[in-house]
């Protein structure tokens, strides 16, 4: 029997090759695909890459200043930056329309709190 995350891995891959835009559920597992891990395994790289070619060329001039090198792993991380600051934003507006439904299906409890009458009720009947 097939896993639920292999077969979630399996839909991205698909959508991949599709090229279609792909749904705010399977945000995370984009490094299970090839393509993804690929694109991840770049971004990495390109900043331990900046990082240690900046020591490297501290080295040879003996001198050694720690902002160079958090410089070159923030200027090689940017897409990464990108990428998180994005999933933060759908992950905010998802969050805001639960709530906006949630509130919406309970208001009378909210009312009735206001008036000073006393609910027990918790769901929204």
């Amino acid at each position: 029997m097939e896993s639920d995350r292999r077969r979630l891995v399996r839909r991205l891959e698909r959508k991949e090759q599709n090229k279609k835009q792909l749904p705010s559920s399977l945000r995370g597992l984009e490094c299970q695909t090839r393509k993804g891990s690929i694109q991840s395994e770049k971004r990495v790289w390109a900043v331990i890459d900046s990082v240690l070619k900046e020591q490297d060329d501290q080295l040879e001039l003996d001198d050694f200043n720690c902002k160079r090198i958090a410089f070159a792993s923030q200027s090689n991380s940017t897409e990464s930056v990108l990428l998180a600051l994005r999933a933060a934003i759908g992950d905010q507006l998802a969050a805001f329309t639960v709530y906006r439904e949630w509130a919406s299906d309970n208001r009378a409890i909210f009312e009735a709190s206001a008036e000073g009458k006393r609910s027990c009720r918790w769901s929204s009947e």
